[in-house]
């Protein structure tokens, strides 16, 4: 294990008061946070050294980095609350997590990217990999061709954080694909990442960028260990400002490329339910639902382009609502999905779907016991064989 040089600094570190740890809401027992202390560390002792209980990373006109060098954390972590403190003096730095070793002093992966900038605080970038991944102010859903997007907040009012004299705080909460960033206690961005390239656990590292001197320091670095997350992507939806029976509309942007092999749609609903491809109703059935998409729809969505999915569900008793996933099989064996979940938006508008819960639970049936919607009588809607219809050009 790599010694690390301590250095004496000529000027006394700034005092400020330390991140409140991270924790988990409704946890009953206090959690246990790690305290990630300076020995944990390895880097290369011409550019990395510590001072009392600082990480410090330097480079100087005489002493200039020519290749970004990374300070590497010796653990493996896989879902984690982060916090720590960082004083950033020119340059361009990062802390890395579920992050790889790739030669020495040098790793690949995800990084919550900082500088002494205006642009980059508080934005995901994957190191050795897909490059800038989260811009600041940006809730991002990556899901190859069918990516979408949310703004967070205007961008201008987030060109200051974590930037001027003194120390600035940052947190990182991953839990299974969910990622999202802190900058002084502000959410600065969110990554939905349900791509193959995807880690999903691996080690911290803090950056010293290549380039014109500057000097990074970190310190007060803790971590909370989360249990697994229950994620499933597929939820019960409904349009927004929909509360009782009648018929809910929402759609999805779908894109897909030309060598899409096959598409299998799977869905459940309170309701009669009817999926169209840009208005062109192929299939029809009730509760639960699953059929193959037709010829016709898949060649559509053959062509590359973008095209609207569109899920029309009627209810006749209690609250209105639908959950459907759409496995996508590529001719090179890649598969993706699109479920059912907050980025699809009531049909014809900009507003987001009501998302009601993971598919594991109807909603429908907990409020028709409550006495919401009256009561059924022979349980859940019953099995229905689905109906295949063609599309208007081949009628």
């Amino acid at each position: 294990m790599l010694i690390l040089l301590t250095l004496l600094l000529q000027s006394p570190l700034p005092k400020a008061p330390s991140p409140a740890p991270p924790t988990i809401q409704g946890q009953d027992e206090e959690p246990k946070v790690e305290v990630l202390s300076p020995e944990q560390w390895s880097g290369d002792p011409k550019f990395w050294s510590v001072d009392g209980d600082v990480l410090v990373g330097r480079s100087t006109p005489e002493n200039p980095c020519k290749r970004s060098t990374f300070l590497v954390h010796k653990g493996t972590f896989t879902d984690f609350d982060l916090s720590l403190e960082y004083m950033v003096e020119g340059g361009n730095s990062g802390v890395q997590f579920r992050s790889a070793e790739k030669g020495k002093w040098n790793v690949v992966g995800y990084q919550a990217d900082l500088e002494d900038g205006p642009n980059w605080n508080g934005g995901i970038y994957e190191q050795g990999g897909r490059g800038v991944l989260t811009r600041r102010s940006v809730s991002l859903l990556a899901n190859g061709p069918n990516s979408d997007y949310d703004v967070l907040a205007d961008p201008a009012t987030m060109k200051d954080i974590g930037r001027g004299p003194g120390w600035h705080t940052y947190r990182i909460r991953a839990e299974g694909r969910q990622i999202k960033l802190w900058v002084d206690g502000t959410l600065t961005c969110e990554l939905d990442d349900r791509t193959e390239q995807a880690a999903l656990e691996g080690l911290f590292a803090l950056q010293l960028h290549q380039g014109p001197p500057m000097t990074v320091r970190y310190r007060n670095i803790r971590v909370l260990r989360l249990p697994p997350p229950n994620e499933v992507h597929r939820k019960w939806i409904s349009a927004a400002g929909a509360s009782g029976p009648g018929t809910v509309e929402v759609e999805r942007r779908l894109k897909s490329t030309a060598k899409l092999k096959r598409a299998r749609l799977k869905a459940a609903a309170s309701g009669a339910l009817e999926f169209a491809l840009d208005g062109d109703v192929f299939a029809s059935g009730k509760d639960p639902f699953e059929v193959e998409l037709p010829g016709p729809a898949l060649q559509k969505l053959r062509d590359g382009k973008p095209h609207r999915l569109t899920a029309t569900c009627e209810g006749s008793v209690g609250p209105t609502y639908l959950s459907a996933v759409l496995e996508l099989e590529y001719e090179d064996g890649r598969k993706e999905v699109v479920h059912t979940d907050r980025w699809w938006r009531k049909a014809g508008t900009k507003e987001r779907a009501l998302v009601r819960g993971p598919f594991a639970a109807a909603p429908w049936l907990e409020e028709w016991l409550d006495g919401d919607g009256g009561s059924p009588k022979d349980g859940p809607p019953q099995e229905d064989a689905p109906s295949v219809r063609r599309t208007s050009a081949d009628r």
